[in-house]
């Protein structure tokens, strides 16, 4: 009996440890943003607005508000704008499916549960906006149409 539970207890280990790495391996292929490195990435970008994404696969408004972002992306340079999507899925398998087929034009990384926190998320999309000088501009929740977000924008650089 003792050497049925040693087996029982060694393949039940393996699988946590092999089903453990699965999901690892999945969630690496995004990586995390959280408060620290948004920091981090604002004061790296003075001069240029930041933008942040709050978004997830399973959200209709968050998708009919993508291809506005994408298109956003090409309309402003780099040097001056920054974009981030934050994805706040947790089925990797659909948020890298989406991925694959949305052809994102700025980065994608998993949003931490801090960084949601501290920008108040309640409900998405939501849009966190630092001006060039790392001040929050933005932070709302709710779809931007692309033409209003551009009108922002475009402001902001011009007050630059």
């Amino acid at each position: 009996m003792k050497w049925y539970r040693a087996r029982v207890a060694a393949a039940l280990f393996l699988c946590f440890l092999f089903c453990g790495a699965s999901l690892s391996a999945e969630a690496a292929e995004f990586e995390s943003l959280d408060l620290a490195q948004v920091k981090e990435i604002v004061a790296a970008n003075k001069g240029k607005v930041v933008m942040i994404n709050f978004w997830a696969v399973w959200c209709p408004p968050c998708r009919e508000e993508i291809p506005g972002l994408i298109n956003i992306r090409k309309s402003f340079p780099e040097d001056k704008l920054v974009l981030i999507g934050a994805s706040l899925d947790e089925d990797m398998g659909a948020l890298r499916d989406y991925v694959k087929k949305t052809r994102f034009n700025y980065p994608i990384r998993l949003a931490s549960r801090d960084l949601a926190s501290a920008a108040g998320v309640s409900s998405i999309p939501h849009m966190l906006i630092f001006d060039s000088k790392g001040e929050v501009i933005g932070n709302a929740p709710g779809y931007v149409p692309e033409d209003a977000l551009r009108d922002f924008l475009k402001k902001q650089m011009e007050s630059q």
